[in-house]
């Protein structure tokens, strides 16, 4: 496999013998799935299906299932059995929606039972959903009990659902609830939605509470909603306070973030804390962003500590937003260090850009590096644009560097375009491959997409490799409007592309290498 990506090192397209080499001596599970997805997406199916097959064999028939769906016929079907075989669930539904196409009805209900006994009830709740359509209600029922008795509660749900838009509502409701009590409260669901906007609350009540039981509080936690927009307070706390007995205490965080709004802090806070007890943190951290309103940033610091203790992950984040906005930028520094640096923009580099705007440039540069060596590039990559919009361009490329260093190529791939835009083609290619290395694909494929449009089909071919070999991002990606995207492929025939993506000898080559004379080229 080396030899073969020596020469292949920038193509996403390896020739046939990478794919052999690959399916003869990859063992492992992991290293395997991912070939096999790979060589899909290049159109290698035949090598894709050995893989999984090979997966299949060694105990993980997910991956050919999965590609099953995408095979069309017999291949798909045929994959699914191997699937089977091997025990795979959804494999064994396919089958039995294959056998329901084919009005076996005996072949479907050996395998949806098989697929229940693999964990998998879809081929069940399609067969009992057939058998419904063609007014065998009586046997639906019994399938659907069946499953139930397994631990699948959805094909009574089906039928539940089923019976009532016959309009057998009566029946309905005895099969909704005895799915609930096998695990699956969707037609309870739906009978609550009916009955609340119906105005009959004590009943779709009484409903939430079955489904509550059964393991589903989402149904109450609706109905205490509804009672807050018809301010009906005690209600809606008295439901909240049921659904956090639950172990959810969200339908509490909203009630407490209605009480903030409407200035009541203490009945806010309150209630706030009852929903941390139960898990949720999201009042604390809705009471802190609206107290944030009124500047009170001693007690607002307090909830947000709360609240992030108790699992609101972005509660410090809200708050460093609230400090920076107020221009409380001491503060906001303070905080954003121990701040979820998963949001974006990231705490400590919007820090850094607000010193940046205040015109404390040294501290800004500081927290800026500071960040990227925590591997948060954005402020220096923001700070870079700031500098070529002032005329550095040098300091500006500097800077876009120590971005792309710590993973952020945005800075290099905005200049690389604007290099484009004046003419400097060369040094514009050389910047967006930069930007490509930090993970920044879009220069790269934009690229792609004007050499295109310019009819340079050997130079878009070139860059839109090296794209998607950086990121997965081709130049036909950004064409989005149809019209265009056949004006772009008249162009690739133009030049010597054959109707399958690959290189005719008119066009010049008849390299076995190339990437567009083996992408789509059916593997044996």
């Amino acid at each position: 496999m080396l030899l073969h990506t020596i020469r292949s090192r920038q193509l996403t397209f390896p020739p046939e013998g990478f794919w052999d080499a690959a399916a003869c001596h990859i063992e492992d599970n992991p290293s395997l799935r991912t070939m096999a997805f790979a060589a899909d997406e290049r159109l290698r199916f035949g090598i894709a299906d050995r893989l999984a097959t090979a997966l299949a064999t060694a105990g993980d028939p997910t991956v050919l299932a999965e590609l099953a769906d995408l095979r069309d016929g017999e291949q798909g079907s045929l994959m699914h059995s191997l699937a089977s075989a091997a025990g795979h669930g959804p494999s064994l539904s396919a089958l039995t929606w294959e056998c329901l196409d084919k009005d076996d009805w005996k072949g479907a209900a050996a395998f949806a039972r098989q697929a229940l006994t693999a964990g998998s009830d879809d081929g069940m709740t399609r067969l009992v959903h057939a058998h419904f359509d063609r007014g065998k209600r009586k046997v639906a029922v019994a399938l659907a009990r069946e499953a139930a008795r397994a631990g699948h509660g959805g094909p009574l749900s089906t039928v539940a659902e089923s019976h009532m838009m016959a309009g057998l509502a009566k029946k309905a409701l005895r099969l909704a609830l005895e799915a609930a009590a096998a695990g699956n409260t969707h037609a309870l669901e739906w009978q609550i939605t009916r009955l609340v906007y119906a105005g009959e609350f004590v009943a779709a009540e009484s409903l939430a509470r079955e489904a509550a039981i059964a393991g589903d509080a989402h149904p109450l936690a609706s109905i205490a909603s509804h009672y807050l927009e018809a301010e009906q307070w005690a209600k809606a706390e008295a439901l909240a306070h049921e659904v956090a007995a639950t172990g959810h205490g969200d339908a509490l965080s909203h009630l407490a973030a209605e009480y903030a709004k409407a200035q009541e802090w203490a009945k806010a806070e309150r209630l706030a804390r009852q929903a941390a007890d139960a898990g949720s943190g999201l009042g604390m951290q809705w009471l802190a962003d609206i107290r944030g309103e009124e500047g009170d940033w001693e007690t607002v610091e307090s909830w947000a500590h709360q609240a992030a203790a108790a699992g609101a992950e972005y509660a410090l984040n809200q708050l460093v937003r609230r400090l920076l906005e107020a221009g409380e930028l001491d503060t906001a520094e303070r905080l954003a260090p121990i701040a979820s640096p998963h949001e974006l923009p990231p705490p400590l580099s919007a820090v850094a850009l607000a010193r940046w705007n205040a015109n404390e440039r040294e501290r800004a540069m500081e927290l800026a590096r500071e960040a990227a060596a925590a591997g948060e590039g954005l402020a220096l990559a923001e700070i870079a644009m700031l500098q070529w919009e002032a005329g550095e361009p040098a300091t500006a490329l500097a800077l876009g560097r120590e971005a792309a260093a710590a993973g952020e190529g945005l800075a290099l791939a905005e200049i690389a375009m604007l290099q484009w835009e004046a003419g400097k083609l060369d040094c514009s290619e050389e910047l967006a491959r930069e930007a490509a290395g930090a993970g920044n694909a879009l220069a790269l494929a934009e690229i792609a997409r004007r050499q295109l449009e310019a009819g340079h089909i050997d130079a878009a071919e070139r860059v839109s490799l090296l794209a998607i070999n950086a990121g997965g991002i081709t130049a036909m990606e950004f064409i989005e409007d149809q019209e265009a995207y056949m004006d772009a492929f008249s162009i690739c025939m133009g030049h010597g592309l054959d109707a399958q993506g690959r290189r005719t000898c008119a066009g010049g080559t008849t390299d076995p290498d190339s990437p567009l004379h083996t992408v789509d080229l059916p593997a044996s």
